[in-house]
C-alpha cells in the first residue's frame, strides 16, 4: 500500500483508505461532535455520500467522509446487505487529491465542524515547507484555490496570534496621581443616563407645578392625587393613545370649564 495511505475500514474485499497529507491539516473533531455523529449514524445510517477516488479494483481513497467511514465500520454497518454507505466517486489525479479533498471538506463543514483558525495554521505550516520566502498575500491566494476566502487581516490573525478559547484579558484601569480620571465608554453611558433621568424628573416636576397652579393647589397635593389616580390615568392615556401628562392637561382644561 502507498506510504501516504492508511487503511481505515474494509467492506468485504474492498478497503477504504485515508490520504494522510490531507488528514494532517484537517482539524480534528471534538469528542462531543464525534459522539453526535455516531448517534446520528446509529439512527439514520450514513446519509451524506462519502467522496472517494477509486485507486484500484479493491481500494478507495476517502477525500471527504473519513469519520463517517470509521464510525460505520465500528458499528458494523459495512458489508451488510442494504446497509452499505453511499459512495460518490471523484475523478482526480494523485497530485490533485490534496486540493480537491480540502475543497470538499471546506464546502461540507465550514460553519459547522471545521475550525478555520486551526486549518489555516496547519496549511500555513505546510506552505512554509514548500516555499523559500513565505508571503501572506501569496498564501491567501492558495487558500482561495481551496475555496477559503479570508481578508489579509484575518489571515494574519489566524497565523500569528495565539488563540485561547474562553480567555478574556482583563485590563486594569490606569490611575495617574494628580490627573482627573477619564470615564470609560460604559461609565459615560451611565453618567449620561443619570443626567437624562435628572433632567426628565426636573421637567416633570415643573410641569406638575404648572398643572397644580392651574388647579389652584400645590404640587405636593397634586402628587398625592396622582398616586391615587395613576392606574386610571394610565389606562385612559393608553386607550386614547396619549401621553399621561398630555392626558392630565386635557383633564385640567375640562375642569377649568366646569
Amino acid at each position: 500500500m502507498h506510504k501516504e495511505l492508511k487503511q481505515i475500514a474494509t467492506d468485504g474485499e474492498k478497503s477504504y483508505c485515508s490520504y494522510e497529507p490531507l488528514q494532517k491539516v484537517l482539524p480534528r473533531l471534538s469528542k462531543a461532535d464525534l459522539s453526535d455523529l455516531k448517534e446520528d449514524i446509529k439512527k439514520n445510517g450514513v446519509r451524506d455520500p462519502v467522496k472517494v477516488v477509486k485507486l484500484d479494483r479493491n481500494c478507495c481513497v476517502v477525500l471527504d467522509g473519513v469519520h463517517r467511514v470509521k464510525i460505520a465500520n465500528e458499528l458494523g454497518l459495512l458489508g451488510k446487505v442494504g446497509s452499505q454507505i453511499k459512495v460518490e466517486f471523484v475523478e482526480a489525479k494523485k497530485e490533485d487529491w490534496f486540493r480537491i479533498g480540502l475543497a470538499l471538506n471546506i464546502a461540507a463543514k465550514l460553519g459547522r465542524q471545521m475550525k478555520r483558525r486551526d486549518l489555516v495554521k496547519a496549511l500555513y505550516e505546510r506552505y512554509k515547507e514548500e516555499v523559500k520566502k513565505p508571503r501572506v498575500e501569496e498564501f491567501r491566494k492558495e487558500l482561495e484555490s481551496y475555496g477559503l476566502y479570508l481578508t489579509e487581516r484575518t489571515t494574519r490573525k489566524y497565523i500569528f496570534e495565539e488563540h485561547k478559547p474562553g480567555h478574556h484579558k482583563h485590563v486594569q484601569p490606569t490611575r495617574t496621581r494628580g490627573l482627573k480620571k477619564v470615564p470609560s465608554e460604559r461609565e459615560t453611558h451611565v453618567i449620561s443616563a443619570q443626567t437624562s433621568t435628572k433632567l426628565s424628573n426636573t421637567s416633570i416636576l415643573l410641569n406638575m407645578a404648572s398643572v397644580a397652579n392651574q388647579l389652584g393647589t400645590n404640587a405636593e397635593e397634586l402628587i398625592k392625587c396622582l398616586f391615587e389616580l395613576a392606574p386610571d390615568l394610565q389606562k385612559a392615556a393608553k386607550r386614547f393613545n396619549e401621553a399621561p401628562l398630555d392626558m392630565l392637561r386635557k383633564c385640567v382644561e375640562v375642569l377649568k370649564k366646569i
